[in-house]
């Protein structure tokens, strides 16, 4: 039978007797120690008999009876110290010599709380003490579960009726225990220091508490490869988080230490470690320590920036702005000044003059413009040399409206040399511009940028075709920051735009006429889109057309491009002819679904201009849908098939609003009481024909399957609702454009399209 624990009971006499006599002689030899330094050791007949009658005979019970006498309130203090000092050896004896099992009797036997307490309550002998924190280590280093202990030791951190004395033992089995502790109780253990870290805990203890600290960081790092646990701070952090009596850490401790550790920087700023760390515990920190913080910390710093590498800086100043965004800039300002007039001396190579730029306007922004505004000309002046435009692209876009003189500055620099390679990136420039523009108008030396900037990109896009495709962007952004383009510029683009449109749409035909079988081995996988696929190219035709639209919208007076206006209707309508004279009904769907976006948005530039260049709004949309709505709709049929063989992440609602256009358009016209009603019902009933003919009544979008179908039904019903939002002016969450804000949808459309079509919708 196997024994887990033991029993206790009260020891015999003889085992008393005993126990007093060896503890009469260890004070002999004490006393012997102090007067002699013959370190020899005679064992005397008691410790012989000790041994031989009890540890080597009756090991598990000498033992227990060993730790009864050491909690007997009844036994005399002489021998209780001296059974508190032979259960001490032996545990130590036993786990020296491996004999794991054995001890895991007594260790079961043997109450963690029960010692702990004992050694609160021992406030006049160290040795006792020493020997009790011992024999709690030799315990829990055999995995003896800690029981209540925790909470016994959390009550010793806290309770303010603890006297110091207390308080110390506590805080010494800390030391002593905290790897087991740590691998037991992980973050837990380490909230239970907390207690010691206050302002008003003893100086001893706190400074004991950092090096507890910087001894478990050490270790940590030496076992572990990531540790969660591998710097002061981040020990520190975890403390101030989650202690539960929200005893805040003395900030003058803490301070100290980052003192500390920068005095000693070395690279400490190469390689991301302690010192950014402190940060997280700054932000815990009162607004009552940081004018302590602030006068210890930032001169430090300010010296280290005449001291660290080039290559360090910019990480030195982000751990200096992070701190002066903690304490704010009430304490941060002396500071900061202080900083940017060693800025205006500092003498360090460009590229790391650059990359501190973009920190230091961070930092203004950060304290407030309204605050910090002066210092950015000061920055520009220092750094900007020659028009550096390489820093102008690392000025956040937010902060030109602070620097408008100095931007018109940078405009004037940039006429008299500009050239592609020699001025701020495109989305700068665009930035720039616009925020001129908004504060002085469209003058004539910023239509002047407009000009070569618009030109230059739209040369180089016309030159290199799809890889000038990243440049639309940019001029799309250019002619919004105008807002007016002016005619004979615009005239110029236009034509620039149409040469790019014939070039691309001749290259798109080529590819678009292979033969069947060719056509789906280069482009049928629809998960195979490369820069030199036909999608690419269809879309740079479609984008570089909406640059045309833009441009066209932004000149005052349209009439006077009239001639631009029927070139691109007559391109329009060329495209839309050419992709829908073929027999829709036997089309390949590979064919369709590559070619229907590039039609539909010809069909939108007819719906755009068509009413437009005859003055008659949105009945010029009615009458190009009337052009094409019986090619458009089967062609529709397929494109819906092609989605439906796609993920359906692709199940976007803005892929049916051109069909529910096109159904709104002749559905409003059939309504209107004139002298053409008739007319009008019959485009309404020849619309309705085509849609069950081809999309009802097709097997490729209904009788198929459940998921598919249920698909196609959500994407048309949540495409027709949000198109509904548009119209209504509703919240809606997406980018919406406004084709459909100026369209009147009849409150019983969609009622009317559930009775004619009712798969064709879900109820919602």
């Amino acid at each position: 039978m196997v024994v887990d624990s033991l029993s206790l009971s009260s020891p015999s006499d003889s085992f008393i007797d005993l126990i007093a006599n060896l503890a009469r002689e260890r004070e002999r030899d004490d006393r012997q120690s102090m007067i002699s330094s013959d370190s020899s050791v005679v064992v005397n007949e008691f410790e012989q008999k000790y041994q031989d009658d009890y540890i080597n005979k009756q090991r598990d019970q000498t033992l227990s009876w060993l730790y009864y006498l050491s909690l007997d309130p009844t036994t005399s203090l002489m021998i209780r110290d001296e059974s508190i000092y032979l259960l001490d050896q032996e545990l130590i004896h036993q786990i020296e010599r491996k004999l794991a099992n054995r001890s895991q009797v007594i260790a079961n036997t043997i109450s963690l709380v029960d010692l702990f307490n004992l050694a609160l309550g021992i406030t006049n002998n160290t040795k006792v003490t020493d020997a009790l924190i011992s024999i709690i280590h030799s315990i829990i280093s055999l995995g003896t579960r800690f029981g209540n202990l925790y909470p016994e030791m959390k009550k010793a951190t806290t309770e303010s009726d603890l006297d110091s004395f207390q308080r110390d033992t506590a805080l010494r089995i800390f030391e002593r225990c905290w790897q087991p502790f740590l691998d037991m109780y992980d973050r837990k253990f380490l909230h239970l220091l907390s207690g010691y870290l206050t302002e008003t805990s003893l100086s001893e203890f706190k400074q004991r508490i950092v090096n507890l600290i910087d001894q478990i960081v050490k270790c940590q790092n030496e076992q572990y490869s990531s540790s969660p646990f591998n710097s002061f701070f981040q020990i520190i952090s975890e403390i101030w988080d989650h202690n539960y009596n929200r005893l805040h850490p003395d900030p003058k401790v803490l301070v100290n230490r980052m003192v500390s550790d920068l005095g000693s920087v070395g690279p400490i700023f190469d390689k991301e470690k302690e010192v950014p760390n402190s940060l997280d515990v700054i932000k815990l920190m009162h607004p009552t320590t940081h004018p302590y913080l602030s006068e210890r910390v930032f001169p430090i710093l300010l010296n280290l920036f005449s001291t660290i590498g080039f290559t360090s800086m910019a990480r030195l100043y982000n751990y200096f702005s992070s701190i002066g965004k903690c304490v704010g800039w009430r304490y941060f300002k002396k500071y900061f000044i202080q900083f940017i007039h060693y800025f205006k001396r500092l003498s360090v190579p460009s590229v790391q003059r650059v990359e501190l730029v973009p920190l230091i306007l961070e930092t203004i922004m950060d304290m407030g413009v309204s605050n910090t505004s002066i210092f950015i000309p000061i920055i520009l002046k220092t750094t900007c040399r020659d028009n550096d435009f390489s820093v102008i692209d690392k000025i956040p876009s937010t902060l030109f409206k602070h620097i408008v003189p100095y931007l018109d500055g940078l405009l004037d620099g940039l006429l008299k040399r500009f050239t592609i390679t020699d001025r701020p990136t495109p989305t700068t420039l665009a930035s720039i511009l616009e925020v001129v523009v908004a504060k002085q108008g469209a003058t004539l030396r910023n239509q002047d940028i407009f000009h070569r900037c618009t030109v230059q990109e739209l040369k180089f896009c016309e030159r290199v075709g799809l890889q000038g495709r990243g440049k639309f962007k940019m001029i799309k952004d250019m002619i919004k920051a105008i807002k007016v383009v002016p005619l004979p510029i615009a005239r110029e683009l236009i034509a620039i735009c149409d040469r790019i449109d014939q070039k691309m749409y001749t290259k798109w035909i080529d590819m678009y006429e292979l033969p069947l079988d060719s056509f789906n081995e280069n482009f049928g996988d629809p998960s195979y889109f490369n820069e030199y696929g036909i999608e690419p190219v269809r879309d740079t035709m479609t984008e570089n057309q909406q640059i045309t639209l833009d441009i066209i919208a932004s000149v005052d007076c349209q009439k006077e491009l009239s001639v631009q206006l029927q070139v691109l209707l007559s391109n329009a309508h060329s495209k839309l002819e050419y992709i829908l004279r073929a027999d829709i009904t036997t089309a390949s769907v590979v064919k369709v679904t590559h070619s229907l976006p590039l039609a539909v948005a010809q069909w939108y530039i007819l719906c755009d201009y068509h009413g437009a260049a005859k003055g008659e709004g949105v009945r010029g949309e009615t009458e190009a849908t009337k052009m094409y709505y019986k090619q458009l709709i089967p062609a529709y049929a397929k494109y819906f098939f092609g989605l439906l063989l796609k993920p359906p992440k692709v199940d976007s609602p803005e892929l049916a609003y051109p069909f529910w256009k096109i159904v709104i358009l002749i559905y409003n016209e059939s309504i209107e009481k004139n002298n053409n009603q008739q007319q009008q019902q019959q485009h309404l009933k020849e619309l309705y024909q085509l849609i069950d003919h081809h999309i009802m009544r097709s097997n490729r979008l209904f009788n198929i399957t459940e998921s598919m179908t249920n698909r196609f039904t959500k994407l048309m019903t949540s495409s027709l609702d949000t198109i509904i939002s548009i119209q209504s002016n509703q919240p809606i969450n997406m980018n919406s454009d406004n084709r459909f804000q100026n369209i009147q949808i009849n409150p019983n459309f969609k009622e009317d399209i559930k009775i004619q079509f009712p798969l064709l919708l879900n109820d919602t």
